[in-house]
């Protein structure tokens, strides 16, 4: 599949989810993180670099990888990751607001920052119409991580993806839902974004400065609920 393939939209509305505390619990870079010895400090030190800008996004992607070690001193193997990503808990009521965006007449894209292996497997899972990866894990000839490349001219924000799906589509609307700091662009790209309410934060998300910004800000059922009264407005 060409990297243009992705963004074939098969119809006219387009439903852009994020995975990762939007439909399935935690962060799979969290998970590979602590299974290959990066703590969660320095892991948080390498993000800051990035956010702060004292390195590239790609950098930041290399440093990961290079931190990464097996117990035994040695690099991650294709076995090694794979067995990381099969266990994945889904977030009350996720499958059910899938399939009402589907019921309603949205091709479902899922846009995760996380590998894609682990996105094609939760988007599967989830029967998410289409995933868009913005990364790909490679592995030398004998199963060994030695690089991830960056797919789609991702740069930790998504707009630019739900921009490119709209030049590309006769689309008549976009709605898109995330969940944290690099969701909220593309949530203020869409037609109607919305971002997933969560308890406690501790990555700087200000609620309140969001919905000024136009997003909306609740749990998933209510979001169900938002998308299924805006619908009904804008078809009026």
């Amino acid at each position: 599949m060409s990297e243009d393939d992705f963004f074939v939209v098969k119809g006219q509305k387009a439903a852009c989810l994020d995975l990762e505390g939007t439909l399935v619990e935690g962060s799979i870079w969290r998970v590979f993180n602590r299974a290959f010895g990066l703590n969660d400090s320095t892991a948080s030190n390498l993000l800051g670099m990035f956010l702060d800008g004292l390195i590239e996004y790609k950098e930041w992607v290399d440093a990961l990888v290079e931190a990464w070690k097996l117990p035994t001193g040695d690099q991650p193997t294709r076995e090694n990751i794979e067995k990381l990503t099969e266990t994945f808990g889904v977030l009350e009521g996720a499958r059910e607001f899938v399939e009402a965006l589907k019921k309603n007449g949205y091709y479902t894209i899922s846009i995760s920052g996380s590998p894609d292996n682990f996105s094609g497997k939760v988007s599967r899972y989830l029967e998410i119409d289409s995933d868009i990866p913005t990364h790909k894990l490679v592995y030398d000839d004998e199963d060994v991580l030695r690089e991830i490349v960056v797919l789609n001219d991702y740069d930790f924000s998504k707009d630019h993806i739900l921009e490119k799906l709209r030049r590309e589509n006769k689309l008549e609307r976009i709605i898109a839902v995330g969940d944290g700091l690099n969701d909220l662009d593309m949530c203020k790209e869409a037609d109607f974004g919305c971002i997933v309410k969560k308890g406690t934060r501790k990555d700087g998300m200000d609620y309140e400065k969001i919905e000024s910004d136009g997003v909306f800000v609740d749990t998933l059922p209510n979001i169900d609920q938002k998308i299924r009264n805006w619908n009904s407005s804008v078809t009026a």
